[in-house]
């Protein structure tokens, strides 16, 4: 285990609160456990959203690169627009209508 750092945080009432209630649902053992947990979080929240920038740059140059090549296609927004939009009638709920 890491050596372990003490430093003195400052909480609005309503992060206070949080964390007071994980202590009295049994969550936690300290306040310590609960704002560690909580930047393991942020922490794997950051690595995942990097990631994610990674790729779309990646994407993004692998576009750039095929229309440097002239490997494209004609672009046709209301084509896209029409298929996006018969997607997603597809995907929504159908309701009856109550006499």
């Amino acid at each position: 285990m890491s050596q372990i750092k003490t430093m003195n945080v400052s909480l609005t009432r309503e992060l206070d609160s949080a964390v007071q209630a994980f202590l009295e649902r049994g969550l936690f053992a300290n306040q310590s456990e609960v704002i560690r947990a909580g930047l393991r979080l942020l922490i794997q929240q950051d690595q995942e959203h990097q990631a994610r920038i990674e790729s779309l740059r990646s994407e993004i140059h692998k576009g750039v690169d095929a229309a440097l090549e002239g490997s494209v296609i004609d672009f046709d927004a209301s084509e896209i627009k029409r298929l996006g939009r018969q997607r997603t009638k597809a995907k929504q709920p159908r309701y009856i209508a109550e006499p």
